[in-house]
């Protein structure tokens, strides 16, 4: 199993890699607030990850090494992974792709983690399954949504505007 987490980690950076590669001469800001988005996810899943092993809901399994309780594995995927998913965000908000977007997000989330469940890569446990992390991962896309509008606005000089629910855009 822990060449699956090789795996994929490797398409992780690979991913990320290859999105601020195409990226990075046509739009450095977009790149930048990718990155701060990475690191966020990271942040916030490392406090998550921890949480969830204190408290039994779930945790991860057979990584190669851990800080704390977390494996260096998800601190990968995570953070490349949040820069890959902002790459792949426009720099000027959309409200109806928005939501689209931060929709598959949130599907794709909880599939992946039912696939990790599936292979023994993670475990649920006192009752937590995946509806309670639908939940959770639609705060964090939200979050990370809006983070990358936030980041984006703050390193190219524009202005921030929250989402909003209006649909003229």
């Amino acid at each position: 199993m822990a060449e699956a987490w090789l795996l994929i980690k490797i398409g992780a950076v690979f991913l990320a890699g290859l999105f601020a590669a195409s990226v990075w001469n046509k739009n450095k800001n977009k790149v930048k607030a990718a990155i701060a988005v990475g690191a966020l996810l990271s942040f916030f899943d490392f406090i998550l990850e921890n949480i969830g092993k204190i408290t039994g809901y779930w945790e991860s399994l057979q990584g190669s090494f851990y800080i704390l309780h977390v494996p260096i594995e998800i601190m990968f995927i995570t953070f490349f992974g949040g820069i890959f998913w902002s790459l792949m965000l426009p720099t000027n908000r959309h409200t109806r792709f928005s939501i689209v977007f931060m929709l598959v997000g949130i599907l794709f989330g909880v599939f992946f983690e039912s696939k990790l469940v599936d292979i023994g890569l993670f475990a649920y446990g006192n009752g937590w399954t995946s509806f309670h992390a639908l939940a959770v991962y639609t705060i964090i896309i939200f979050l990370m949504h809006e983070t990358f509008y936030w980041a984006y606005a703050k390193f190219s000089g524009g202005k921030f505007k929250w989402i909003s629910f209006d649909f003229e855009d």
